[in-house]
């Protein structure tokens, strides 16, 4: 039944709003009481599980204080009958995203695809082949270096400083949402990445990325006239930050005293040592 017309003439998509929760950025403050029972909950880590293990506890802890945080602000702000048409509304509008096409149909070399997976498994394999490093040239032994354990603070700073609004990774974990449970998983994110470069391993999670085609010019069929972003966890962010900022540190002070007027060189921000 419609209760109301209203005519809108800016053609600016709405659809954002009713996308899932989980997509949505945490605005609201996160109660002291659940940030309490975060910190007892992460508490429960065990020395003997393995860092995997820690990682995926931290991880669904993080995931259902979104989850929780980002309904609870919805239901603040709406009526049980709006949400009840918002949540209709969502299911038949559930496989379409805002301001995203799908690709119908790619082409490589000679040949066409225009099924879903197909297209998936071309678009991986290309950009596989295309940043794998073809030298594969031994490097001499060196002498290992003991690395300084990461600190709080630095965590802290790194959080911090992310960006706001910047899309998640797979597990629709925000900066907004890290930096609001500051300090509640300072300990034990510190924890994990003082592990990760003891144990000399990663996540799993930190393997993988989502890969949003963006199309530059040209045949839109065409695979080669597409650039590539990827997704990754912001956790894996502020691991990649305070490494890179250790190595911009550590470059500055060995640096000659013929370079000083050159500037830094600026490295990546998800550099990856391990």
């Amino acid at each position: 039944m419609v209760r109301g017309v209203i005519q809108d003439r800016n053609n600016k998509s709405r659809k954002h709003i009713v996308h899932s929760t989980m997509n949505k950025a945490i605005t609201s403050p996160i109660p002291q009481n659940i940030l309490n029972d975060l910190e007892t909950t992460l508490n429960g880590m065990k020395d003997s599980q393995t860092l995997q293990e820690k990682y995926n506890f931290l991880e669904k802890e993080l995931i259902n204080i979104n989850k929780s945080s980002a309904k609870n602000e919805v239901k603040n702000k709406l009526g049980e009958e709006t949400l009840k048409l918002m949540k209709e509304r969502k299911e038949m509008l559930y496989k379409r995203k805002d301001n995203k096409q799908n690709i119908a149909n790619i082409r490589e070399r000679r040949y066409h695809y225009n099924k879903r997976l197909s297209i998936a498994k071309v678009a991986t394999d290309f950009y596989k082949n295309l940043y794998t490093e073809t030298d594969r040239t031994t490097p001499e032994e060196e002498e290992k270096v003991k690395i300084p354990c990461i600190l709080e603070s630095e965590v802290t700073q790194a959080i911090k400083s992310q960006k706001s609004g910047k899309a998640p990774g797979d597990d629709k974990i925000s900066n907004e949402l890290l930096k609001q449970s500051l300090p509640a998983i300072t300990k034990y994110v510190t924890l994990l990445f003082n592990e990760i470069i003891e144990t000399e391993q990663i996540p799993i999670q930190w393997t993988k990325s989502t890969i949003i085609l963006l199309h530059k010019k040209g045949d839109k069929n065409e695979i080669n006239n597409y650039r590539p972003i990827s997704l990754k966890s912001n956790i894996y962010k502020v691991f990649s930050k305070i490494t890179l900022r250790r190595i911009s540190k550590h470059l500055e002070e060995n640096q000659p005293r013929e370079q000083a007027g050159f500037p830094m060189i600026i490295l990546p921000s998800t550099i990856f040592l391990l």
